[in-house]
């Protein structure tokens, strides 16, 4: 696939991501929208800025009817609207079968997405996303930091947990307590939504519509990577005994023979060798890594622009038997620092009771407790990870019936509030510097 060319998250009738063929270098993708709530507000891509000048330059607006010559900031919401969704989406292969005009049945293979904790009800064609605006309720999740009145409240017993209709919102909702041993606790909100389809066509109409959308869609979505190949229909990632012995360089992250590190440039290499489509099956993991693959799907430019990403375990062999998260969080990490050079959020959910998912290397380590395991892979991945703003371990749907936290991440979750904490203290130090900045220009001024 040429640097022109980009693959969008397309839905059409068979369910495919369809590629199509984009302008070349469509603007500076170094400064990247930052995860967050729908906010024209908070656009600070270049492009975007960019466009904006240019409605305001021309007077298009008030001119033009159509959905080009609204204004920048009313055509982002709507764009929003069409590409953003407060769910994961859950790109990689697809199966599935359907019938044809003649009624025959046919076996079909595509890559599109699933959303993540909500998989197909079944393998046929009509329950993918048709992108005809049919929507699916669905029930999400997701946590928050207690407020004041909430820890008041869960301090004087009488936190409700039950389900609440909202009326505003049309919607029923409910909050729970998640507790964290030693650490402080969070909430986990629920809630029913209406969603329809990723609706990417748009960003096909016209230059403008991919400048101005492309950082929403990469930029605002969070994408999830599950390796169990538990969603109907998905395929499964199954990975061979040997599957690190060939060509082991191409392996980003992966500790050499002897144990020490590759050079920067065989990193370079390896993360070069994932975006080349003729090297797609020389290094078995790669190929069968789904966030190798979606890299590859959507290239080097889009996923540059991605903030938010969830890793799901496991990784499954051949043989029913699972490479360790202690082997592979490096990779991904490694991965995801030299591609995504602005992600901000990383959610980490392993399966429960699955401690040996965590197998260290080298195997001799012993006198290691299995907290240990879990904590020193974590602290690791933060190191990796230097432009984190939020870390998540866990991804709990419901509450749990026991401390299942505490038994499958324990102290590890101290690495959520270094995170918090790194990227505050690099926030102050950021706006002190650009204060110092300020204050040197009106000197001059002077």
């Amino acid at each position: 696939m040429s640097s022109s060319e980009a693959i969008h998250l397309d839905e059409t009738h068979s369910g495919e991501i369809k590629r199509a063929h984009s302008e070349p270098e469509l603007g500076n993708h170094n400064s990247v929208l930052r995860m967050g709530e729908s906010s024209a507000g908070a656009m600070i891509k270049d492009n975007n800025a960019t466009l904006a000048s240019e409605d305001a330059a021309s007077g298009s607006a008030s001119k033009d009817p159509t959905l080009k010559g609204l204004p920048f900031e009313i055509r982002t919401q709507i764009l929003e609207e069409l590409l953003v969704r407060p769910v994961g989406l859950a790109p990689g292969p697809i199966s599935y079968t359907r019938k044809d005009s003649n009624d025959n049945v046919i076996h079909v293979e595509c890559y599109n997405y699933q959303w993540e904790g909500h998989p197909l009800r079944s393998f046929a064609a009509f329950q993918l996303r048709d992108g005809k605006g049919s929507s699916r309720k669905l029930n999400i999740s997701w946590e928050t930091e207690p407020t004041e009145c909430q820890l008041a409240e869960i301090k004087a017993g009488t936190f409700d947990e039950s389900w609440k209709y909202d009326e505003q919102g049309k919607t029923w909702f409910k909050k729970y307590v998640l507790p964290r041993g030693e650490f402080s606790v969070k909430i986990v909100n629920r809630g029913y939504v209406c969603l329809e389809g990723i609706q990417a066509n748009i960003l096909q109409v016209c230059k403008e519509f991919h400048m101005q959308g492309t950082p929403l869609l990469y930029g605002q979505n969070t994408f999830a990577f599950d390796h169990r190949g538990e969603l109907p229909g998905a395929t499964r990632s199954e990975y061979g005994e040997n599957i690190f012995d060939k060509l082991p360089i191409q392996v980003p992250g992966l500790p050499q023979r002897y144990g020490g590190p590759h050079t920067k440039q065989e990193v370079q290499d390896a993360i070069n060798a994932i975006f080349d489509h003729e090297k797609k099956e020389d290094q078995p993991f790669i190929a069968r890594d789904l966030l190798s693959q979606f890299f590859l799907q959507i290239g080097r430019k889009n996923a540059s622009l991605i903030t938010s990403v969830m890793l799901l375990g496991r990784f499954r062999r051949i043989n029913n038997e699972y490479i360790g998260w202690a082997r592979i969080l490096p990779i991904e990490s490694t991965i995801l620092k030299n591609v995504c050079h602005h992600l901000k959020k990383l959610t980490i959910q392993q399966v429960e009771g699955k401690l040996q998912e965590w197998e260290w290397l080298p195997p001799d380590r012993s006198g290691i407790t299995d907290e240990e395991r879990v904590d020193q892979a974590i602290g690791k991945l933060v190191e990796n990870l230097p432009s984190l703003e939020e870390l998540q371990l866990g991804q709990y749907l419901r509450k749990p019936v026991k401390p299942t936290i505490m038994q499958e991440w324990g102290k590890s979750l101290r690495w959520e509030v270094f995170v918090k904490d790194r990227s505050l203290q690099r926030a102050l130090a950021e706006s002190q510097t650009a204060t110092a900045l300020d204050g040197i220009g009106t000197l001059g001024l002077n």
